[in-house]
């Protein structure tokens, strides 16, 4: 599965973040950019979640997305 994303700036706690283009949902890296807790299964190392409306960390997203980051 493709979706094309723009990172976000870091939230209060330092968790990188990216924004899908395509229906606007955030997804932020819970291990905060520490690679010694990233699972190598995505493209964009982080293990990524989507967000709920308040900004914290909900599911884990699907291990077969591709991210591409739009310019």
């Amino acid at each position: 599965m493709d979706l094309l994303v723009k990172r976000l700036e870091d939230d209060f706690w330092s968790r990188p973040r990216l924004k899908n283009i395509d229906n606007g949902r955030i997804y932020a890296d819970v291990s905060c950019g520490d690679e010694r807790y990233q699972p190598r299964k995505y493209n964009i190392s982080g293990d990524w979640h989507s967000t709920s409306k308040d900004g914290e960390p909900d599911c884990p997203l699907r291990e077969d997305i591709t991210f591409y980051l739009q310019k």
